[in-house]
């Protein structure tokens, strides 16, 4: 069945709006990675994510847009996801140390207290 013009179109769209949706996410997840870098906390687990979750968007997005196909590939974009989260928790725990170190050091520098 040869697809009509108003899908094809709609497919455009769609794929336009994870674009930029991904974009975002890709722009926001790189400034919190330099953060982390500079404060040397480790972010190699999740440094792959973003390449990760554009493969499954990607093979996802070339497929028809049916209920079995989204059944098919939400386990890989969860997974993704989960990954991304649980990396981020464990980092943020370290970030909150390093913060709370800092803000005690930079407290320390003024008057003693007796």
């Amino acid at each position: 069945m040869k697809p009509t013009s108003s899908s094809v179109i709609e497919k455009a769209l769609i794929g336009k709006y994870f674009s930029d949706v991904y974009a975002r996410m890709t722009n926001d997840f790189n400034v919190v990675v330099a953060v982390f870098r500079r404060l040397d906390i480790d972010a190699s687990d999740v440094v792959s994510i973003p390449d990760d979750l554009r493969m499954v968007l990607e093979e996802c997005l070339a497929e028809e847009a049916t209920p079995e196909n989204l059944a098919f590939y939400q386990p890989r974009v969860r997974e993704v996801i989960t990954k991304l989260l649980q990396g981020l928790r464990n980092k943020h725990s370290i970030y909150q140390r390093i913060a709370s170190e800092r803000g005690n050091r930079s407290r320390g520098t003024g008057h003693e207290r007796e």
